[in-house]
């Protein structure tokens, strides 16, 4: 909770890669599908739920359980609660990039070489700034917020 905008961004992103990319993709892209969130005490079994509620609240589809070890029987026999996430995926991202690239290039994208500053960029329908946490530098004011994983 409090992360609403970020989540619809998520969510829509989600969406995308369902709608009309996976299908695209080499079979080796998508490494599990599904994602299962355990909880190994009460205290995190009362978050997870809080979460989990928020989450479905939001429109993001999961299902919370108190059987985690039906959909995953290695757990520790004490981790009973969590709740799946039945629409998120886990990629290769290395095999993303080479997919991504791959589609650019039959659908005639034009690569440019790195800029320093936008200015520097020539006219363009779409100007694409991949740079990372260094977005702002080449656009100051940009919303980017780093987060590790």
């Amino acid at each position: 909770p409090g992360e609403e905008r970020l989540l619809r961004l998520g969510l829509e992103s989600l969406r995308l890669w369902h709608d009309s990319f996976l299908e695209s993709l080499p079979r080796e892209v998508v490494t599990a599908r599904e994602s299962l969130v355990v909880a190994v005490d009460q205290a995190d079994a009362a978050d997870l739920k809080t979460v989990g509620t928020w989450l479905s609240g939001q429109g993001h589809p999961v299902t919370l359980t108190s059987s985690a070890r039906d959909v995953e029987p290695l757990l520790a026999q004490g981790i009973r609660h969590g709740f799946l996430a039945e629409t998120e995926l886990a990629v290769d991202n290395r095999a993303v990039v080479v997919a991504l690239a791959d589609q650019c290039e039959r659908l005639g994208v034009e690569w440019a070489p790195p800029v320093g500053s936008l200015t520097e960029v020539a006219a363009a329908d779409t100007v694409v700034i991949a740079n990372g946490i260094d977005a702002p530098a080449l656009w100051p004011g940009l919303p980017v917020r780093p987060v590790k994983g």
